[in-house]
């Protein structure tokens, strides 16, 4: 009996650095999985509240760009002027797109989505191309 309990003597301490790095590989892909969930859902949000902001501000016809750059604006920092902190980390405005798709110069309606936004996790990265949004433009045009 005395020699089966000293070669069981150092089992608890191998089986618990073995279920270890299995439950540590374990809740890190979890974290980066809700991570990225969480990205993806204010990513969401920002898009949604931007395009609805932008279905109702002016249009002016001889300012395109900065109509388009309040809406990315408003979808990388939440205002219509550039901020420093974006919404989600790494988020820029270069990462935002916005048509209006314009019948006789007039737009009818305002997509914006975001493109090639990457978010950078543990185990490795992952490219959105997604959220996008397309909202009946319902604004003054000047």
């Amino acid at each position: 009996m005395r020699t089966l309990a000293k070669s069981e003597a150092g089992n608890a301490v191998i089986e618990f650095a073995l279920s270890w790095a299995l439950l540590s590989i374990l809740f890190t892909s979890v974290f980066q999985f809700g991570y990225s969930i969480w990205t993806y859902h204010c990513l969401e949000n920002s898009v949604q509240n931007a395009a609805e902001a932008a279905a109702r501000m002016t249009y002016t016809t001889s300012s395109v760009s900065s109509y388009t750059d309040k809406v990315k604006n408003l979808v990388v920092y939440g205002s219509t002027t550039a901020g420093t902190a974006p919404i989600v980390p790494g988020l820029a405005t270069s990462n935002v797109a916005v048509d209006t798709h314009n019948v006789s110069g007039f737009p009818t309606n305002v997509t914006v989505s975001i493109q090639n936004y990457t978010v950078n996790a543990i185990f490795g990265t992952r490219t959105f191309n997604k959220p996008r949004v397309t909202v009946q433009f319902v604004g003054l045009v000047r």
